[in-house]
């Protein structure tokens, strides 16, 4: 569940950090978006406080004491409070049974730390099924369960090269992947694939190179599952090959519509249906920086700041360093069909 920085007020945040100049930014940051953040530089103190205290969420520094850290881990968790590791290089010193918990890489960067708070400041909504795609397939192929290997998606990383073997099918359980089309020196993104979409899918057409790049645009989960074991359970059983077909058709729409929508609309509009897309997969609250939605958008950077001027003075979105949040989702809806700003 992403929740607003409104939302968040009143809200305690545990902070177990030894290193003085990380716990101060963890603080600072937390600060500035309403959360009161208690910092504790002593793991056997934290443990007590997290046993005790009374816990929106925490954040446990994993590069010292780390069996100590662990140990407030395992207390959060019996308690159901939500954490995130902070760590030097991804997966350094997380066990196992954690390997789904959220992680922050130093360098530690604001927009980061403010999704990560804002994102997990609560437990997933048990409402939650998650990724559809992948349930279907289960239900035809139980025993593909088993050949799954869950990963955590790093922003900005790329999961396919145009060309590259697709030795594996990617399904994603939370964050956001753009897929990115490029005609000579121009790129653009022509589609998002969030917690409902499998990214591979073109195997059930028989296809074995990717035909696209895919990048990570916002961090998550994601389970990755062999080409080949998916290729011979579509053999054994023709409907999940015609679920992913489903799937592939699905984003084959969001291409034509977003070559239309490169082709016609303006660049408020186009920013505005980004905007919804994004806030369908993950919530109202958008990590993004300038940059990105640049290359998103294939526009220069002071058109970019100067849509997300326009629809903040509307009132659409409300902007900050590093995210944007949406205010008005009926009228962005509107705008992304072509509407005008006043």
């Amino acid at each position: 569940m992403v929740m607003s920085s409104t939302k968040l007020c009143e809200r305690r945040v545990l902070i177990v950090e030894n290193d003085p100049h990380l716990f101060m930014k963890l603080q600072h940051v937390c600060q500035t978006i309403n959360v009161d953040a208690v910092v504790s530089d002593n793991a056997a103190k934290a443990l007590g406080r997290a046993a005790h205290g009374h816990w929106s969420g925490a954040i446990l520094g994993l590069t010292h004491e780390d069996e100590r850290v662990l140990a407030v881990a395992d207390e959060l968790s019996r308690r159901s409070v939500p954490f995130i590791f902070v760590v030097n290089t991804h997966g350094e010193g997380v066990p196992v049974r954690y390997a789904r918990v959220p992680q922050l890489v130093k360098p530690l960067q604001r927009e980061r730390i403010v999704h990560l708070v804002t994102t997990y400041a609560d437990p997933p909504p048990p409402e939650k099924k998650g990724n559809p795609v992948l349930a279907a397939v289960l239900a035809e192929n139980a025993a593909l369960k088993n050949e799954l290997t869950p990963f955590a998606l790093q922003v900005r990383s790329t999961l396919f090269r145009p060309g590259s073997p697709a030795r594996h099918v990617v399904f994603i359980e939370s964050g956001l992947c753009a897929v990115i089309g490029r005609l000579g020196s121009n790129e653009t993104e022509i589609g998002l694939i969030g917690d409902e979409g499998v990214v591979g899918a073109w195997i059930a057409a028989d296809v074995d190179m990717a035909p696209f790049r895919v990048d990570v645009q916002i961090e998550g989960m994601a389970a990755a599952l062999p080409a080949t074991a998916l290729q011979q359970a579509m053999k054994d059983n023709p409907k999940i090959r015609t679920i992913l077909m489903r799937s592939e058709h699905d984003l084959g729409m969001q291409f034509a519509v977003a070559a239309t929508a490169n082709a016609t609309l303006r660049i408020e509009n186009r920013l505005a249906r980004w905007i919804v897309m994004c806030s369908d997969r993950i919530g109202s609250e958008i990590p993004v920086v300038h940059e990105d939605l640049s290359t998103m958008l294939s526009v220069r950077r002071p058109g970019v700041t100067e849509a997300v001027r326009h629809l903040e003075k509307a009132g659409l979105i409300a902007a900050r360093r590093g995210f944007v949040r949406v205010v008005d989702r009926e009228r962005l809806v509107d705008l992304s069909m072509g509407a005008r700003l006043p």
